[in-house]
Order: C-alpha cells, then structure tokens, then sequence
C-alpha cells in the first residue's frame, strides 16, 4: 500500500 511509503518518512519504523 501506498501508505506504508508515507509512513516511512514520518517514522523509521512501520507499526506492524
């Protein structure tokens, strides 16, 4: 999903 990209700049890591 895209959003997991936006994620990615607002915080090093994705909550899974």
């Amino acid at each position: 999903m895209k959003l997991l990209e936006l994620w990615q700049p607002v915080l090093p890591v994705t909550p899974a």
